[in-house]
């Protein structure tokens, strides 16, 4: 009996021992870095642990352990390093080589994964990595629809790993917005674009520039005047004009081209419906012509190619007439006289609205061709003479403009120079030399409809100088009528003028048995020759 009694007792001993030993182990795991990579085949012991384990091919290792070690004991085909763990709570022990902390892509609240594509990559984040692969194949074969699935994973969940996330996101909503059919539909995907623009900044800065392509897109697709009334044409334009003035604001002399040329475009149109004063419509042409004269210096093409443009909309929105160029000028000359940058724009506001009758007009002239004879400067030196009749010296004036707008480039230089030349003749009856210059003007600015005006005055009036017998003559009406045609195509403010003359001159056409007697047909394509030297089509009343 009392042999029994002892044996089980040393069982219940050994059963009891076996139960402390095995709370006195526990279970780790973990990941081994070598320069921020997964390090396979690194051989991980502890210390009082008789366990070891080398690493698998992505670092990871599992280990018992005895509850009394005060370390883990890392070796590395180069050396032997260490892991204090002795207090240390948890079961998950990651090591970088060299001791430093391995900084694994961050969490953020809810799930999102603020790692970048790299580090996603380095950790080989399964779900990141098969889902970019999706988005990529999908969207390079243009499959949108398949790709917004993956993509949309990848903007929700890894919102930080590459900006290409939302360039190609927009890329794909501008595809979808093409193809919508409904209003409300349209309004909810350009809502998501914009949302996606948002995310962008958030994640990737650049507000600024970020605000202006988010303005450029949202135009794009909302700004159709043509089919719009001016209620909706308000609500598309306060909210693009938002988006432009943040962005100008921000980005000053590094605004975009577009959204400068935008800004005044959308300034017009709120300013027109009354939606803008006069004064902040020309706040904003003096800002955005600041940061174009900025920029004239980088010798910008897409800047030098909108100057003219946003001359022309200040000019056509009716906000910059002749007293109040002077009223904003007058005091800023008389502060700073030799400010070019300033005299540069002022006088290229007066050339435009052909304010050539006050003081400052001349004394401006005269100033900024001393301080900087240009071709611009020297077109208002032609003014200055033209007001005062002495076609010659303008004649001078405006050659020398030309000659130096050939180093210049300056298109509204160039168009100004040859309209002018092409005023002047005509005021001498020299039409060859007059048509010639004019048609110069209208390839240099081919939408300023001035220019086809005068080329259809010239031929109208210079239609005596043509052929021999008043049917010869009366052929070039038909010309003329053509440019009177063009300048109400393609410029508004010139339409109401252009349509009167059309009405006047088509009086003149003959009569359909008469075009039949000298040989035409209505509609027959006809060569004008002499100093016209164009084709035209025949027409009868």
């Amino acid at each position: 009996m009392k042999a029994i009694f002892k044996r089980t007792l040393m069982l219940m001993i050994a059963i009891s021992l076996s139960s402390v030993a095995a709370l006195a182990q526990k279970k780790i795991t973990g990941v081994v870095y070598k320069e921020g990579k997964p390090a396979a085949g690194v051989e991980v012991s502890a210390h009082k642990s008789k366990d070891s384990f080398f690493t698998s091919f992505d670092g990871k290792y599992e280990l018992t352990i005895s509850s009394k070690s005060k370390y883990i004991r890392f070796a590395f085909p180069d050396k032997e390093e260490k892991l204090d763990i002795e207090g240390k709570e948890g079961n998950v022990f990651n090591y970088n080589y060299g001791g430093k902390p391995f900084e694994a892509p961050k969490a953020a609240v809810g799930g999102v994964n603020l790692g970048s594509h790299s580090e996603l990559a380095k950790a080989k984040n399964a779900d990141y990595t098969r889902n970019y692969s999706l988005f990529s194949d999908f969207y390079k074969q243009k499959d949108y629809k398949s790709a917004l699935k993956p993509w949309k994973i990848l903007y929700t969940k890894y919102p930080k790993s590459s900006v290409n996330i939302y360039i190609k996101g927009v890329k794909m909503y501008d595809a979808f917005i093409n193809l919508a059919s409904t209003k409300s539909e349209i309004d909810e995907l350009m809502n998501k674009e914009l949302e996606i623009y948002d995310q962008r900044a958030k994640y990737f800065g650049k507000k600024g520039y970020i605000e202006g392509r988010k303005a450029i897109s949202y135009l794009q697709h909302m700004y159709n005047k043509e089919n719009m009334t001016d209620d909706q044409l308000k609500v598309v334009c306060k909210k693009g004009y938002t988006m432009l003035d943040a962005s100008i604001k921000e980005q000053g002399n590094k605004s975009q081209a577009a959204v400068i040329l935008l800004y005044m475009q959308v300034s017009g149109d709120l300013y027109r419906i009354g939606e803008l004063s006069k004064e902040q419509m020309i706040k904003n042409y003096d800002t955005t012509s600041a940061i174009i004269d900025a920029n004239d210096e980088t010798e910008s093409d897409s800047f030098n190619t909108i100057k003219s443009s946003i001359d022309k909309m200040v000019v056509r929105s009716g906000a910059l007439d002749c007293e109040s160029i002077v009223a904003i000028y007058e005091p800023k000359i008389k502060a700073n006289p030799d400010d070019i940058a300033m005299l540069r724009k002022m006088m290229r506001l007066f050339r435009r609205q052909d304010c050539t009758d006050s003081d400052l007009f001349n004394e401006g002239a005269e100033r900024l061709y001393s301080l900087e004879p240009s071709a611009g400067s020297a077109i208002s030196m032609a003014q200055r003479y033209m007001r005062n009749q002495e076609a010659d010296k303008a004649i001078e004036y405006l050659n020398k403009a030309l000659e130096m707008n050939k180093t210049e480039k300056n298109i509204a230089n160039d168009f100004s120079a040859n309209y002018y030349l092409g005023a002047l003749y005509y005021q001498k009856s020299s039409f060859g030399k007059a048509l010639k210059y004019t048609k110069l003007a209208i390839k240099a600015d081919p939408e300023e409809g001035k220019a086809y005006i005068l080329a259809g005055n010239i031929l109208a009036v210079g239609s005596k100088t043509y052929g021999k017998s008043s049917f010869e003559h009366s052929m070039v009406f038909w010309l003329a009528y053509d440019y009177f045609a063009k300048a109400k195509r393609v410029d508004p403010s010139v339409a109401a003028e252009a349509q009167k003359k059309m009405s006047t001159y088509k009086k003149y056409f003959p009569e359909k048995n008469e075009l039949f007697f000298q040989g035409y047909k209505s509609g027959q394509t006809i060569q004008l020759g002499g100093w016209i030297n164009e084709s035209t089509k025949a027409r009868n009343k």
